[in-house]
């Protein structure tokens, strides 16, 4: 039996769990074993084997019969492995089967049977035409070219391997969220590239999620958002403070006394006027402002085209800003610490209030974000550490029962805003 899986880097799927199929050599000269197999005849007169452990019991008796003596031995039958308390005598003389009760007897034989090693691996080289010499040995598998995996062996043993190589593709597969909704337009090109990619994807409404192997999922992203840059970007606007770039994420420095430069001074100055602005770089990451500007839609279309948007300040503590803004997920909640208003990612409307979380460089300067938020309805609200996600609104346009899309509060001098999904934040 063969069972052809169409996998690229299957070496890695091997490698996931550490396998080690020690009843397998993936070798071209397949290994064999023999071993004299016992046979009782059925009624319709054909051969059935005897089950493993009775055919242990009968050949070794055989082996050690002696002359002189009654040549033959006792043994309880069993269907499948099950005992079914039946009582045969195996008469070598004879070279029969006597049953013990029913005093039947059925015709026996011994044959010696020539067996292939139970499993044994090989990789196909898709790209080799020559179809004499693709197969080879797992040493030699080069994870540049894709292969299809073929499992050859005895049927009970190559089901076992097959779910063991399951799992281990299982535990070696990873799942990222890309938090961008995908038009059903497109949906069939995302789900080509993903084939193309050797990933599978599945679609909610503002989520895509990608499984596969770690290094599949990072190529396939490459190409997803090419393809949004090619067809979605149509639609969406960068910022005209954004110079030229090549690469999907640079940091350009604003020209101090530019109006830019001014502007966000003026902001900061606003609750820290006594600080001192060293330096402002704007973040030009393409793949993550297509993923905010995808949910600015969203929420705008949900609030009757009112996105609600603001700039406000982030600290990220001891955490590298470029952890944030040289990512394809930004302000990312899986990172989020439990807060006043629970688990959220935590923004403020003054500077003074972020600058307590600000990152701390080595020449004693500190660095914070400004943010773009879309905040769309917000639920204001006392503190309580158990809030999970925005409550229900009261009333909703759809009939759908609709959440507001934030909580803002007040602590610490500053009127503070928590989201409690990714992409609603871009660090400006």
């Amino acid at each position: 039996i063969n069972a052809e899986y169409g996998v690229d880097m299957a070496s890695e799927l091997l490698k996931a769990r550490q396998i080690a199929f020690s009843e397998f050599q993936p070798t071209k000269n397949k290994e064999t074993e023999q071993f004299w197999q016992w046979f009782w005849q059925m009624d319709d007169g054909k051969f059935n084997p005897y089950d493993p452990d009775q055919n242990t019991q009968i050949e070794t008796a055989y082996q050690s019969r002696k002359p002189g003596q009654m040549q033959s031995i006792t043994i309880t039958g069993d269907l499948k492995g099950v005992k079914n308390a039946q009582l045969y005598t195996v008469d070598f003389d004879k070279n029969q089967q006597v049953n013990s009760t029913t005093r039947s007897r059925r015709a026996l034989k011994r044959e010696l049977v020539t067996l292939v090693k139970p499993v044994c691996i090989d990789f196909l080289d898709l790209e080799n035409e020559d179809e004499e010499s693709n197969l080879f040995s797992f040493p030699e598998y080069d994870p540049k070219k894709k292969y299809t995996l073929i499992i050859r062996g005895l049927k009970p043993d190559l089901l076992k391997v097959i779910d063991q190589l399951n799992l281990a593709w299982k535990d070696a597969c990873k799942e990222s969220i890309m938090s961008v909704s995908v038009p059903n337009s497109f949906r069939q090109s995302m789900i080509k590239i993903a084939h193309e990619n050797m990933v599978e994807i599945k679609f909610t409404d503002d989520e895509m999620i990608v499984t596969g192997l770690e290094e599949h999922i990072r190529q396939a992203k490459v190409y997803f958002y090419e393809f949004f840059y090619k067809n979605i970007n149509k639609r969406i606007q960068f910022p005209t403070t954004w110079v030229p770039q090549t690469g999907s994420c640079i940091l350009s420095p604003l020209a101090p006394n530019s109006t830019e430069w001014n502007r966000v001074v003026s902001l900061i100055l606003k609750t820290l006027p006594t600080a001192v602005v060293s330096n402002i770089q704007i973040v030009q990451n393409k793949p993550l402002w297509i993923r905010y500007s995808a949910e600015k839609s969203r929420i705008s279309d949900k609030n009757k085209g009112v996105p609600n948007e603001l700039e406000l300040f982030h600290g990220t503590r001891s955490t590298s800003p470029d952890q944030i803004y040289n990512t394809e997920d930004g302000f990312d909640m899986r990172f989020s610490n439990k807060g006043m208003w629970g688990q959220g990612i935590y923004f403020a409307v003054n500077a003074s209030y972020s600058h307590n979380y600000a990152y701390p460089l080595p020449d004693g300067s500190k660095q914070l974000f400004l943010a773009r938020a879309v905040s769309g309805a917000v639920h204001t609200c006392s503190p309580d550490s158990n809030i999970r996600m925005p409550p229900f609104k009261e009333h909703s346009s759809t009939g759908v029962k609709e959440r507001y899309d934030s909580i803002s509060g007040q602590t610490g001098g500053s009127i503070v805003f928590i989201f409690y999904q990714n992409c609603m934040a871009y660090p400006y």
